[in-house]
């Protein structure tokens, strides 16, 4: 207790600062519930279900901040960070291998697909320009792709050996007036193993 005789500056009552390296909440029966500690790279926050398992992780390093939950056996099934200012999304299966992101990256906004092997299966990206559609073999090939952009919209299918299907509807431009006409001209295009075009429309 305080001498009501000493003199000096005196914390407010209800203003008190509690400092520690960890702090551990606990149950009635001793089972950890949350552990909130300053570890070498940031400060973490852990959050635990009845049975001592983690299920939700929040972090902040020197590249941004990272939340992830997950599932009972401990391996993450979705997180949310912020790294050097880029926001990313990604859900994860119950081995906790990532199988499907969401990311923004200036100005392109990407969702990305995969297998069980972590191979990219499809993606899809958005930018100012247009959009664009992947989609990849189990090799990680590309094996077809749809663009749709302000020039005219695009599919190719590809083959092991190269392109098999182009079709293409650009817009025209008017080379005196600059003015692009809203009627597309399709193109056609079919190739063979070799890659030579067999077929060709107009």
């Amino acid at each position: 207790m305080r001498n009501p005789n000493e003199t000096g500056p005196q914390t407010p009552i209800g203003a008190q600062t509690l400092e520690a390296a960890e702090f551990v909440l606990k149950d009635a029966n001793g089972m950890v519930g949350a552990r909130l500690s300053m570890g070498l790279n940031g400060p973490q926050l852990l959050l635990f279900d009845t049975s001592g398992n983690p299920r939700v992780t929040l972090g902040v390093t020197d590249q941004g901040p990272a939340i992830a939950l997950c599932n009972s056996a401990g391996k993450v099934c979705a997180s949310l960070s912020v790294t050097n200012d880029k926001p990313v999304l990604r859900f994860s299966d119950a081995k906790g291998e990532s199988r499907a992101g969401i990311t923004v990256r200036d100005d392109v906004s990407t969702l990305t697909v995969a297998d069980a092997s972590g191979k990219t299966r499809a993606s899809l990206g958005v930018s100012e320009n247009g959009a664009a559609l992947h989609l990849y073999n189990r090799s990680g090939e590309p094996r077809a792709w749809l663009i749709v952009t302000d020039e005219g919209q695009g599919l190719e299918i590809c083959g092991s050996t190269g392109p098999a299907m182009i079709i293409a509807t650009p817009d025209l431009q008017n080379p005196q007036t600059g003015r692009k006409s809203k009627h597309a001209a399709a193109r056609i295009h079919l190739f063979d193993h070799k890659g030579a075009v067999i077929w060709s429309a107009p």
